[in-house]
């Protein structure tokens, strides 16, 4: 849950950078983590809860967030 939190609050201030244009390497940054954070992990989870396998969907979930988070620091 705090990786969802720390990605959800250095998202927000990646777009803002993004939208306000105020640095150009943040731009690129942002665009990065964009493509990154896509909502195609929703597949993963249709195909999981088909199978019965949700424990699998939250931990690998879990373990991203926190991943992606310290890829945004």
């Amino acid at each position: 849950m705090l990786g969802s939190l720390m990605c959800f609050l250095l998202m927000q201030s990646a777009i803002f950078k993004k939208r306000t244009g105020a640095d150009t390497k943040a731009l690129d940054d942002a665009a990065l983590a964009d493509q990154i954070a896509n909502r195609d992990f929703i597949y993963f989870l249709f195909v999981m809860a088909l199978a019965g396998q949700l424990n699998i969907f939250i931990a690998v979930t879990a373990v991203g967030a926190n991943v992606f988070a310290a890829y945004i620091i």
